[in-house]
C-alpha cells in the first residue's frame, strides 16, 4: 500500500484535565466509551489497456485500481479533451465524455466513448470516484475518430517450392501470402485472388479471411510467369469497399546449378597403354536438378596428360537416360553443339599447368515436336553421362601409375574454378575417384621356340592386392565375360608389389596386339 498521511478523528465527548508533575506532562482522557480513529485514502488510477479511435467513437478497456482507496471507490470517471497535445490535468479542455457504459457501477471495464468529432485528436482520462472526488487520472491519446474506408492494397509475396519432376517437365508449387496494413476500419469479410500462367487467365478465387492466409497454386511448369492480384472488401459503402488490388509475379525457374550438390558423380577412362589415345566417360547417376542448356561438364586433368590445342565437338556425345524422354532425345547420344574449351591453370598443384576441358550441354531435344519448340537441357532425376571419345586428341601420360582427374557442373554464367590446394572451391560440386591410367603391354621374348611371350605390366594397384589380365586373339571390339570364356581367353593374375606394379606374362602365338577398346 502506498504511504499515506492519517488524520485522527476523534470520535467521542472528552473531558480532560492537565497534570503537570515537574518536567512530565500527559493527556488524561474521560468519557463514556473507547476512542476510535479512522483513515482516509484515497484510490489509485486506473490501469487503460487497450484505446482505440472509431468512426465518431473512442472505445476504452481498463483494469481498476489496484488500490481502491479507503472508503473504497464507488464510480468511475471519464473525460475527453479536443487537443492535439496533452492538457494540463486543470485545463478546461477536459470534458466529460458521452457515453453508454454504466459508470457507477465498479464492476464496469470498458467503454466507448460516443459523439465525437471525425479526424479530430482526442486525449482520453480515466479515474476511480469515491462520492464526487475524483482520485488520479490515467492518460492516453491523442486517438483520432474517423470514418471507415476500404482496405488498404494488399501487400502479397509468392515463394517457389522445390522442383518436381511431371510428364510435360520440371514443375514447381507457388505459395502467396499477403498482408494488409489497415483494414479499414472494418473487419475484411472476403480476399479475391486472381491468377494469370503465362498467357492463361485463371478463374478468380474467394477466400474466407479466417482461414486466407496463403494460397498454392499447383505445378507450374518451369519458365512460366505467374502474375497474382489479391485484393480485400470490407462493408463500406451499400455495396461493399474493395480495397486496390496488391500485385506480385514470379518466373519459375531451376535453381542456380552452382548450388546444386551432385553425388556420387564418376570418371573413368578405358585406357589401356602409356601414351594411348583414352575415351573418357563422366556419369551422374541422379541429377538434383535440371541443366539448362548452356550449363557444361569441366574435365580437369593433370598437366601429364597430353592435350590438343581443342576437342571437336564431333567427339564428345551426352545421354540423358534412367528414365528417357522426349525432351532429352529418348536416351539417344547427342552430340555437344559446340567445341570443348581446353585451358590450363594449377588446379591440383601450384607447381603445375594441369588442364580443364569445358564441354557446354547441348539442345536434347532432337524431335520436330511441339514438345522440343523451346531448348531442353537433361531433367531432373535423369542419369547424364558425358563421353569424350577416344578422337578427342587426347593422350594418356607416356609414364605409368595413378593420375588425378576431377568432375565440375557449372551454370551457364560461372566461370571454371580453381580446386584442391590452389583453389579451396566454396562451391564444391562433387569429388571424382582417382584416374588411373593402367597396363604397358610388351614383348619380352620374340624368339622363344616356344611361341612368343608378352608381358602386361599394370600399376596403380594397391600393394599385396591381385591384378588380373586377359589376351585375347583375333577378337575386335570389347569382349563381355562371356567373350572370355567361350573364345578361350588366356587368363592371369599377380599379386601387386610394394612398388604398386604386378606383372603377368602369357604364352602367345602372335606378335602383334592391338589394345581392346
Amino acid at each position: 500500500m502506498s504511504s499515506k498521511t492519517r488524520k485522527l478523528i476523534w470520535s467521542v465527548p472528552i473531558m480532560a484535565t492537565l497534570a503537570i508533575v515537574g518536567a512530565l506532562a500527559a493527556f488524561v482522557v474521560l468519557g463514556t466509551s473507547i476512542a476510535q480513529a479512522q483513515a482516509t485514502l484515497p484510490p489509485e488510477a486506473p490501469i487503460i489497456n487497450v484505446a482505440t479511435a472509431g468512426n465518431t467513437t473512442i472505445d476504452l478497456i481498463w483494469t481498476a485500481p489496484v488500490e481502491g482507496g479507503v472508503p473504497a471507490f464507488d464510480a468511475y470517471s471519464i473525460q475527453v479533451a479536443a487537443s492535439a497535445t496533452q492538457p494540463a490535468a486543470d485545463s478546461p479542455d477536459w470534458e466529460d465524455a458521452t457515453t453508454t457504459a454504466a459508470l457507477d457501477n465498479t464492476a464496469t471495464r470498458q467503454a466507448s466513448l460516443t459523439g465525437l468529432d471525425n479526424d479530430e485528436p482526442y486525449f482520453v482520462r480515466i479515474a476511480a470516484m469515491v462520492s464526487t472526488v475524483a482520485g488520479p487520472y490515467a492518460v492516453n491519446g491523442p486517438l483520432t475518430p474517423a470514418a471507415p474506408t476500404v482496405p488498404d492494397a494488399p501487400v502479397v509475396t509468392i515463394k517457389q517450392g522445390p522442383l518436381t519432376a511431371s510428364t510435360v517437365g520440371d514443375v514447381s508449387d507457388l505459395t502467396v501470402t499477403w498482408t494488409v496494413a489497415d483494414d479499414g476500419g472494418l473487419p475484411i469479410l472476403s480476399y479475391a485472388l486472381t491468377v494469370k500462367q503465362g498467357a492463361e487467365d485463371e478463374a478468380p478465387v474467394t477466400l474466407d479471411p479466417a482461414t486466407a492466409t496463403e494460397h498454392v497454386i499447383e505445378d507450374v511448369l518451369v519458365g512460366t510467369t505467374v502474375i497474382v492480384s489479391v485484393t480485400a472488401t470490407n462493408t463500406v459503402g451499400d455495396d461493399g469497399g474493395v480495397s486496390p488490388a496488391g500485385t506480385a509475379s514470379d518466373t519459375v525457374t531451376p535453381p542456380d546449378v552452382s548450388e546444386l550438390i551432385f553425388i556420387g558423380i564418376t570418371v573413368k577412362s578405358d585406357s589401356t597403354s602409356g601414351g594411348g589415345a583414352p575415351q573418357f566417360t563422366v556419369s551422374i547417376p541422379s541429377l538434383p536438378g535440371a541443366l539448362p542448356v548452356g550449363s557444361s561438364i569441366v574435365l580437369y586433368l593433370e598437366d601429364d596428360f597430353q592435350e590438343p590445342a581443342s576437342i571437336p565437338a564431333t567427339s564428345i556425345y551426352f545421354v540423358a537416360d534412367s528414365p528417357v524422354s522426349e525432351q532429352t532425345g529418348n536416351g539417344a547420344r547427342v552430340y555437344a553443339g559446340r567445341a570443348a574449351t581446353i585451358e590450363t591453370d594449377d588446379y591440383f598443384d601450384p607447381t603445375k599447368s594441369d588442364i580443364s576441358i569445358r564441354v557446354f550441354i547441348p539442345d536434347m531435344c532432337t524431335t520436330d515436336t511441339p514438345v522440343c519448340q523451346s531448348a531442353n537441357g537433361p531433367a531432373r532425376n535423369q542419369r547424364l553421362q558425358m563421353v569424350i571419345e577416344d578422337t578427342s586428341g587426347i593422350k594418356n601420360p607416356t609414364e605409368f601409375g595413378s593420375h588425378s582427374a576431377d568432375v565440375r557442373v557449372l551454370g551457364p554464367t560461372d566461370s571454371v574454378p580453381l580446386i584442391g590446394p590452389a583453389g579451396g572451391d566454396p562451391k564444391h560440386t562433387g569429388i571424382a575417384p582417382t584416374l588411373s591410367t593402367l597396363a604397358k603391354i610388351s614383348l619380352s621374348d620374340s624368339n622363344n621356340t616356344r611361341g612368343y611371350e608378352m608381358t602386361v605390366t599394370a600399376t596403380g594397384f594397391n600393394d599385396k592386392t591381385t591384378a588380373g589380365a586377359y589376351v585375347l586373339v583375333q577378337q575386335s571390339g570389347t569382349p563381355t565375360c562371356a567373350d572370355v570364356v567361350n573364345l578361350g581367353a588366356s587368363v592371369g593374375s599377380a599379386i601387386v608389389g610394394s612398388d604398386d606394379v604386378a606383372s603377368i606374362s602369357f604364352e602367345v602365338t602372335s606378335p602383334t596386339f592391338s589394345r581392346a577398346t
